[in-house]
């Protein structure tokens, strides 16, 4: 495939990528092959692609991040005219930045995010008087106390540890910046200060920005759009056409929380703190963590049946302003199955009196679907659960432990269910589990529960 723009001047190309191809080494298919496009300074380029494409592969390409003994590759990396390779190689320092996904791994737990900043400063390259100045600035814009900046990495939520970081990148920025998912923990407002950042820069320094985002939102502040797989390069004037009012690749942002905060019922127990999370219709999210960790809680907050402080949106409307059409949208099946149900009602009973959804009931043997519910073990009970939550047709559905009353082949089943109900009646699911394995296998995407955040494990 070649993206690449014709017309262009050696002096304002900032990037070029040509035929490269990255396999890695333990696997049989590359993650792109031929990929060929460019950045021009002074330009933001954004790029669209789903999940596991290997945009942030690309991202660590670009930046001679990726361990050699993990990939092969072949084609032509540039920077500003001079040639590099994708590994890491401390004798040839690249004029550019990564602002990465995880946050958490970019910072040095044992000092505090001040003195970490304060080290940005101290770099034989940085003017530091130019830097300073831009200092306050930053602060200001990614709304950063000085509070804030006196405790250790671990004292922050996901959202507080990137504003901090890309503070730090942008304290004396190279000239190209990479920036990973920049804005996926922030606010509307906070997302929107850390792009005009970039543009400020952009427009002011004549850097340029390769940005990774799954916020339709960030798009508007890119000059081009581009793609590793299946679409050419866009101009500006063309980018309205692809995003709003539907997502790309038309994944419609169902569910989104930000700075969400969750204390134990009855307790001042801590349990999110400032945690942001998001989920597109028709995949399924993963929530892991430990027990007591507040995953259960989560749902609780979700299902409105336990107070919060932030926002959740759901399709784009406040959750607790959501009118009575659209909360049976959101359906959930308890960690206990067996106790959420009526013990003398079997599936039929339930059917007769909430109405049919004949299109969705395909998973029920006829013994199983008479049985009251005293009578089901464990795993039927699950089963039996999961059906009757469809019967409201939820768009989504928040399953609460699916899999801890289920042996072996149980989760098989429900693996098949999930997934037949996914391919074709585009549910969207959230699964709340301590079972890793499972969620590896069933999930685009999944949240670590932890340290009263939400750390995003393997997007992008």
């Amino acid at each position: 495939m070649n993206l690449a723009a014709h017309h262009l001047s050696s002096e304002s190309l900032m990037l070029s990528l040509n035929s490269i191809s990255i396999t890695p080494t333990h696997g049989t298919s590359p993650l792109f092959e031929n990929l060929s496009m460019h950045l021009q300074a002074g330009e933001i380029l954004g790029l669209l692609d789903a999940n596991g494409s290997g945009k942030s592969v690309l991202a660590h390409a670009i930046c001679g991040l990726l361990n050699e003994k993990d990939f092969l590759w072949k084609g032509g990396i540039k920077i500003r005219g001079a040639s590099y390779t994708p590994f890491l190689d401390p004798l040839h320092k690249r004029p550019a930045v990564y602002i990465p996904q995880n946050v958490t791994q970019a910072f040095d737990p044992t000092h505090t995010v001040k003195k970490q900043m304060n080290a940005v400063l101290h770099l034989p390259h940085v003017d530091k008087v130019k830097a300073k100045n831009r200092l306050e600035d930053l602060l200001k814009r990614l709304d950063i106390s000085a509070d804030l900046l006196e405790k250790y990495p671990h004292q922050l939520s996901g959202g507080e540890l990137q504003r901090c970081l890309i503070a730090i990148c942008l304290l004396s920025p190279p000239p190209l910046i990479v920036a990973d998912e920049p804005t996926a923990f922030l606010n509307d407002a906070l997302a929107s200060n850390v792009m005009q950042l970039f543009q400020d820069i952009v427009n002011e320094e004549k850097h340029s920005v390769f940005l990774i985002t799954h916020r339709t939102q960030d798009l508007a502040y890119c000059h081009r759009l581009t793609s590793i797989h299946g679409i050419a390069q866009t101009a500006q004037s063309e980018i309205s056409k692809i995003i709003p009012p539907k997502c790309f690749h038309s994944k419609n942002l169902l569910l989104e929380a930000h700075n969400l905060t969750l204390k134990h019922t009855g307790q001042e127990m801590l349990l999110l703190d400032d945690a942001q999370f998001h989920i597109y219709k028709g995949e399924t999210v993963g929530i892991l963590g430990e027990s007591g960790a507040g995953k259960t809680s989560l749902a609780m907050a979700l299902m409105q049946e336990l107070s919060y402080t932030g926002t959740i949106r759901f399709k784009g409307m406040d959750l607790k302003k959501l009118p009575d059409s659209l909360k049976s949208e959101v359906g959930y099946v308890f960690q206990n199955a067996k106790r959420s149900l009526h013990p003398l009602y079997s599936f039929e009973e339930y059917f007769k009196i909430m109405g049919t959804a004949p299109n969705l009931i395909t998973h029920l043997p006829k013994a199983l679907a008479t049985k009251p519910a005293h009578l089901l073990s464990g795993g039927e009970a699950q089963k039996v659960a999961i059906q009757i939550a469809l019967l409201k047709e939820p768009t989504l559905l928040i399953l609460d432990e699916p899999t801890a009353s289920v042996d072996h082949a149980g989760k098989n089943k429900l693996q098949k269910i999930l997934k037949d109900l996914q391919a074709n009646h585009e549910k969207t699911f959230l699964i709340i589990s301590h079972d890793v394995a499972f969620l590896k296998q069933n999930c685009h995407r999944i949240y670590s529960l932890k340290n009263h955040g939400l750390e995003a494990l393997n997007e992008g």
